[in-house]
């Protein structure tokens, strides 16, 4: 009789163990071609993260999502609609989610943007949400920048992007709202490779800077090589996207005229131990640090959160979780700061300027 208890209670155990639910991340990201550095910083991250902070099972599913709009939708559609994931976790471009946003939407396939995302992003609908750096933000303190230094002639060449452009939108507006003067505006197509009759009408209009929002940072490279044939490209403070500084693809292009070039870098928390801890682990495993580290820090950081609503939530309920990022994520001290989800389900980190080197 003994011997049947202990068996019932061994076949109830394997009962419950079964019943466990395994919660499946999706990640769609950048895994080839210009900026795979993304996609590669976000495998590496979650096997850092799995090896030594998780606790609860989680299944991680990775898509590549490249950069354009249709193989974004088409690595989202695979997560959502195949691979019936739980969550999704965007480290991809702008473009990708947008496309998406009607699937995540009609889902109810919680979908939260780690890269930065705007207006676009912002308004995406109630199953996105944003814990990334806002590039509406990036484009008001890239103006701040221009009109506190007193650069009040800019040129400004944006890439044809919903990144760059919610960037172009917001600095344009409150630049020329705040005295600036945009001598030279003009948008360009991804993929742009002659900058030169740009350059020549550019120069005519003798811009104190110019500001170039590029999606990875490839065209910045070709252009300051274009621009170095035609002028003292020392003439020019020139400005870009956070993108340029990590892209290799960029430094190949332009040598050391990159050297220089200013951007706005994310805010995080930089000298924060646990983090440290964490790129040192990351460091003794890949012989690197993470190519976007905020990137890094924000997957952490939205992985802890969900580790905090499983402690409480055996199983994952998307409703449960909506509202637990909107009402119960108050002033939570992340790796990128302090951490509050508005009523559109974004966050608002800031941005200071730094030198590519």
């Amino acid at each position: 009789m003994k011997k049947f208890l202990l068996l019932l209670i061994f076949v109830f155990s394997l009962i419950e163990f079964s019943s466990a639910e395994t919660i499946k991340i999706g990640i769609p990201t950048v895994l080839s071609g210009d900026f795979a550095i993304v996609g590669e910083g976000a495998e590496r991250t979650v096997q850092i993260y799995q090896e030594h902070e998780l606790r609860h099972d989680l299944k991680f599913i990775f898509e590549d999502a490249k950069l354009s709009s249709t193989d974004g939708f088409k690595a989202y559609q695979k997560l959502i609609n195949f691979d019936h994931v739980n969550l999704i976790l965007g480290m991809c471009t702008s473009n990708a989610t947008m496309a998406s946003k009607s699937l995540i939407n009609s889902s109810h396939t919680p979908t939260v943007s780690i890269s930065t995302g705007g207006y676009n992003i912002d308004q995406a609908g109630d199953y996105v949400y944003r814990i990334g750096n806002s590039d509406v933000l990036n484009g008001i303190n890239q103006s701040e920048y221009f009109i506190k230094s007193k650069i009040l002639k800019i040129a400004i060449l944006a890439e044809e992007t919903e990144y760059t452009q919610d960037i172009a939108i917001a600095f344009r507006k409150h630049y020329l709202a705040n005295g600036g003067e945009i001598v030279f505006d003009q948008d360009f197509m991804p993929g742009t490779t002659d900058f030169k009759s740009l350059i020549t009408a550019l120069k005519v209009k003798k811009p104190s800077a110019i500001f170039m929002p590029t999606q990875t940072g490839t065209a910045l490279g070709l252009f300051l090589k274009q621009l170095n044939t035609q002028t003292n490209i020392k003439d020019y403070q020139i400005h870009t996207t956070f993108v340029a500084a990590p892209n290799a693809d960029a430094r190949k292009i332009a040598g050391d005229l990159i050297n220089g070039v200013y951007y706005l870098a994310p805010e995080y928390q930089k000298d924060n131990p646990r983090l440290l801890k964490i790129f040192q682990l990351y460091q003794d495993k890949f012989k690197s640090k993470p190519g976007l580290e905020f990137h890094a820090a924000g997957l952490i950081d939205i992985l802890d959160l969900l580790q905090i609503f499983l402690d409480s939530h055996p199983k994952f309920e998307t409703e449960a979780f909506n509202k637990f990022l909107i009402s119960e994520v108050k002033d939570y001290q992340g790796l990128l700061g302090k951490i509050n989800f508005d009523a559109d389900g974004n966050t608002d980190l800031g941005f200071k300027i730094e030198q590519i080197k």
